[in-house]
């Protein structure tokens, strides 16, 4: 299997469409596989269908979640350290501040701090 790509669903569903004279175009262009038996050409009709859907520009997302290090006594209560899960980048916050995970939904390493990790749990 290769690199993967997304494809854009609304083109999909758009070529999904597609006249009959686009078909014969495919069985003319894929003439020696019609030959070879329905499904051969078929396929190569298929091929040729997907690689005219222009692939959307996506990242694949990274999760993570903050892990308390410690916390320490400062003059307005206290004072809490985290780290990612996955770039171990250190993050503060004190104890009046909301929670950590509004304060910092992503990581500047990218990853979502949802608290999910790579097999989703």
């Amino acid at each position: 299997m290769g690199e993967k790509k997304y494809i854009d669903a609304e083109q999909a569903r758009e070529l999904r469409q597609i006249s009959d004279t686009y078909f014969d175009t495919i069985e003319n262009n894929c003439g020696t596989q019609f030959a070879e038996g329905f499904a051969t050409g078929w396929m190569c009709g298929v091929d040729k269908v997907i690689n005219k859907i222009p692939t959307a520009d996506v990242e694949e997302v990274k999760h993570a979640r903050w892990i308390m290090d410690g916390q320490m006594k400062i003059k307005s209560g206290y004072r809490f350290t985290y780290h990612c899960s996955l770039c171990f980048r250190l993050v503060r916050r004190d104890l009046d501040d909301a929670p950590i995970n509004d304060i910092y939904p992503y990581c500047h390493c990218g990853a979502k701090m949802d608290g999910k990790e790579k097999d989703g749990v």
